[in-house]
């Protein structure tokens, strides 16, 4: 039997036990003895001279009506209502039958009686299969079994006549019954999977909203069509860390503690949030890993977690790109700054751990040996410079990138390396970057970028043609 069945079944059993007590306490606080009672008006026009004689076999009705409501209240087991309210169909029935041969014999219209208590018991009251066949026995047995035993002082045809009767009400009240507990259960079906459907999708909900929270968490990290590509399923990862090759850039602000010392801490700020606005989305038009804020300074890093052939000359490009744009608004961060706004740059090529780290607040992060390269070479940059080693000068050069050494530096922590700087494009870099990405537009194939439309709606948008990806 599978679950659900069992879910079925053990409501249906929850259902009865509240049924059942129901009907038995209308049974006998309101059915009974008001039919008794009614009933004595048929023994005052056929028995006028038994009337008070029956009245009294009525009458004991009402002890069992009181005892069954006095015990069933303290009942909660399937089995004890079904044996109490058996017994109060048993006394009715019981009551019935000696009235039945005190009047005449088998033959007695009162057996009519038994009738009406069959159709109550067998067609509302929801016993269990077993419980209903017993309250029919009981009903019809005693009856029976006095015929039998009076069998040659009564009309034996009158018996077997009323016998049909009693046995098509057997049968209509098993039909109706049938009918009855088809439909109950049919509804304890629906409702079980209606509970199902709704659990369903509370899950498909709770699934959905992770997902999106997730996605809102890989969007402060990764561009978009990176995001877009992990959304789709285009692209995966993996919860583990694992071992890559990267390209790491520090871009930091220079002399920010003597700006923010100078024009205050809401104008510090101010500038702060426009250069972290202005930059974040450069690197996610190429394709690079937002990783960290560490103090002013921006950490990011190329192919992870997605995979670009060029992604030493992307980390190259989205550098330049940062820089210069950082000095065409020059004017506009003087409002904020007070003086030139200047950065500095390191980036370094090799081998990370990367992947989704930390116990309490996990990121998606670089940890090794390359960060601490890509930081000192940082440290070792001048004001407009972006400073590099010898591991990826050649990726630089195969570009066409404009380079130049500066000489051999000793980095903290590392030793001796030398250091070139990037100075700009070459003719050879001004290649279209999307031809390796994930989304491209697809009118002039430019690297789409994040962007907010005017419902606040962050969009994957063509910076050239203004195309935007549906």
């Amino acid at each position: 039997m599978d679950q659900t069945e069992q879910e079925v079944l053990r409501l249906r059993r929850e259902q009865r036990i509240t049924e059942l007590r129901d009907f038995i306490l209308i049974s006998s606080n309101w059915i009974s003895v008001p039919l008794y009672l009614v009933f004595l008006i048929a023994d005052y026009f056929y028995a006028p001279d038994k009337f008070f004689v029956y009245f009294s076999i009525r009458m004991l009705i009402i002890p069992s009506c009181l005892f069954v409501n006095l015990m069933i209240r303290r009942s909660n087991s399937l089995a004890k209502i079904q044996a109490l309210g058996t017994f109060h169909a048993f006394v009715s029935a019981f009551l019935i039958t000696i009235m039945a041969f005190y009047a005449e014999d088998a033959t007695s219209p009162y057996y009519a009686g038994l009738n009406l208590c069959t159709i109550l018991v067998g067609s509302f009251i929801p016993w269990t299969a077993g419980a209903l066949i017993c309250n029919i026995a009981l009903i019809y047995l005693p009856f029976y079994a006095w015929s039998f035993w009076e069998w040659n002082t009564h009309s034996h045809s009158r018996l077997i006549v009323n016998s049909c009767f009693m046995v098509g009400t057997v049968v209509i009240t098993l039909v109706i019954r049938y009918v009855n507990e088809k439909y109950r259960m049919a509804a304890i079906r629906s409702r079980v999977a209606l509970d199902q459907e709704l659990d369903r999708r509370a899950v498909i909900i709770k699934e959905k909203s992770e997902e999106a929270l997730n996605l809102a968490e890989l969007a402060k990290q990764f561009s978009p069509q990176v995001v877009h590509a992990i959304r789709t399923g285009e692209m995966q990862i993996s919860d583990s860390v694992k071992e890559s090759e990267i390209c790491v850039s520090f871009i930091d602000i220079c002399d920010s503690t003597s700006v923010m010392q100078s024009v205050g801490v809401e104008s510090y700020q101010n500038a702060l949030d426009l250069y972290v606005a202005i930059a974040v989305p450069i690197l996610f038009k190429y394709d690079i890993t937002f990783d960290k804020m560490i103090g002013d300074a921006i950490m990011g890093f190329s192919n992870e977690p997605a995979k670009r052939m060029d992604y030493i000359a992307r980390m190259g490009a989205a550098c330049l790109e940062i820089r210069d744009t950082m000095a065409a608004r020059d004017d506009e961060m003087m409002c904020f700054w007070g003086r030139p706004f200047e950065l500095k740059m390191g980036l370094a090529n090799g081998p990370a751990k990367v992947g989704f780290q930390g116990q309490i607040v996990r990121s998606y992060t670089a940890t090794g040996m390359v960060v601490n390269k890509a930081n000192r070479l940082c440290d070792a940059a001048r004001p407009g410079q972006i400073v590099f080693d010898d591991s990826s000068i050649a990726a630089f050069a195969a570009r066409g990138f404009q380079t130049r050494m500066i000489g051999t530096k000793t980095l903290r922590g590392i030793g001796e390396r030398n250091v070139y700087e990037l100075e700009s494009f070459g003719l050879a870099s001004h290649e279209r970057w999307s031809e390796v990405s994930a989304a491209a537009c697809e009118v002039c194939g430019t690297i789409l970028h994040l962007e907010e439309n005017a419902a606040g709606i962050l969009i994957l948008k063509c910076g050239d043609c203004g195309f935007v990806l549906a």
